[in-house]
């Protein structure tokens, strides 16, 4: 679990903060290890906070959630659903009236609404895909509490992961679920984009620049960094002196793992001991590991499948480059596009000392400075995925000179405390112009546009 995060940045009074994090733990994942992170620091300052978040369909992700809030010094309110989004606004309206907070945080740009209908300040993250996919199930208001019933809910959304997660499904009312999003974002006082190229999806919707500020994913620093023996290599049987080149990612099309694959006789070629592991799990695993098996350097491809993120840090203590081959991938029927917006992994590697290879794709490049803290590579370009590693395989004063940057990059600009302190400056300042602009409005019925300009954070 995540460590609760001081700082220097205590306020001189309590706030009341109601945090939306659809996805929190017990699921493991980029987003829930930011959630929990964030919801532990800012109780750790003496804020006082309360969370919603989706609830669990199964008695096995119920006794995992109970176990884990019974040890949470804040109320969780595990209550949304997944399909009706009028509803789960309903029920966030509902804890806000109840709660009375200063302001409230989400986690995607997709709760907006509650600004008007609840008059709070909204703020909120964003990790690019809930612009590009917003994760609307069912957008309207018509029989939108039918929709949300448990019953009906658990049936749909068990179907729903039975067929896999389909993308063709997220074609269905794209332009209803487009248009609330949109609607949504215009509301929120300010954004924290994960990245440039989220920033720019936000800009390309409307936004403006003083409701949006770039601040990328964080990292437990201290738990990457502390580095100790492993037996990751001798676990799945990898040479000990082999060349290791490791990814973490789900696998899905759009982390280019079969370009990889693909890839790899080439540069087993070039790099006779380069052996290739893939950590993570998803819907790609079975034909992304069919595809190992037929290669002609199989022996040097290895599938770890899914990985508790209790002890990630290891296979990167393992590892010797750490690689990150994303694309841009549109899905042929629907036209949908799944990018790397960030890349929390990229910040884990630099933590872990690992020297990084990337591709330029999406916001990786608001992660990785080529030949700072790491090294770049066109998408799919198998050529120069292969220099880079030789490079940094070959050059002894490039490697530890990418090493040191990033370990320095990750406490500087990735690590948890930095992004904490960073939410809690703008949570101040949001919360001391709206009252500002409160008084004002009690006074003149005309807002000055000055008090809706929410300052720079410092990234």
């Amino acid at each position: 679990m995540p460590p609760k995060y001081r700082s220097g940045l205590i306020a001189d009074k309590c706030l009341r903060i109601v945090l939306i994090l659809t996805e929190f733990p017990p699921r493991i994942g980029g987003m829930q290890t930011h959630a929990l992170a964030l919801a532990n620091s800012l109780c750790a300052l003496g804020h006082q906070i309360t969370v919603i978040t989706y609830r669990k369909s199964t008695r096995i992700e119920m006794l995992a959630a109970d176990a884990l809030d019974a040890e949470l010094d804040y109320r969780i309110h595990r209550e949304l659903g997944r399909i009706s989004h009028a509803q789960n606004l309903r029920i966030c309206a509902r804890i806000i009236d109840e709660f009375q907070p200063n302001l409230a945080y989400a986690s995607t740009i997709l709760y907006g609404e509650l600004s008007q209908r609840c008059n709070v300040a909204m703020t909120a993250r964003s990790v690019g895909n809930d612009v590009l996919r917003p994760w609307i199930v069912y957008p309207f208001e018509f029989a939108s509490r039918l929709v949300g019933r448990t019953f009906f809910e658990d049936h749909a959304y068990r179907l729903f992961r039975r067929l896999d997660y389909p993308e063709f499904l997220e074609a269905i009312w794209r332009r209803a679920r487009v248009d609330r999003m949109e609607r949504a974002a215009l509301q929120h006082v300010c954004i924290f984009a994960n990245s440039k190229f989220t920033a720019n999806l936000l800009a390309g919707i409307g936004l403006v620049d003083t409701q949006i500020q770039q601040l990328v994913g964080g990292v437990d620093v201290e738990r990457f960094a502390n580095s100790r023996p492993t037996s990751i290599r001798e676990d799945f049987k990898i040479p000990s002196d082999a060349f290791v080149v490791m990814t973490v990612c789900r696998l899905v099309r759009k982390k280019a793992v079969d370009f990889l694959v693909g890839a790899w006789p080439a540069i087993c070629e070039r790099i006779p001991k380069a052996h290739l592991v893939v950590v993570g799990a998803g819907q790609r695993e079975q034909h992304l590991r069919a595809l190992a098996a037929q290669s002609s350097v199989s022996e040097h491809i290895t599938f770890t499948g899914s990985i508790s993120q209790d002890h990630v840090e290891t296979f990167y203590w393992a590892a010797d480059v750490f690689v990150l081959a994303s694309r841009e991938w549109v899905e042929p029927t629907t036209g949908l596009r799944d990018v790397e917006t960030m890349g929390r992994v990229l910040c884990e590697a630099n933590a872990a000392g690992l020297p990084v290879v990337a591709s330029r794709s999406g916001g990786i490049p608001s992660v990785v400075e080529n030949g700072v803290n790491g090294l770049l590579f066109e998408p799919e370009d198998a050529v120069g995925l292969a220099d880079c590693l030789d490079r940094i395989r070959l050059d002894a004063n490039l490697r530890e000179e990418l090493v040191q940057n990033g370990r320095a990059i990750a406490s500087e600009k990735f690590a948890f405390s930095k992004i904490v302190d960073a939410h809690v400056s703008a949570f101040v300042q949001i919360i001391e112009r709206t009252d500002a602009s409160r008084r004002s409005s009690s006074n003149d019925s005309t807002v000055p546009p000055e008090l809706c300009v929410v300052p720079d954070v410092q990234e």
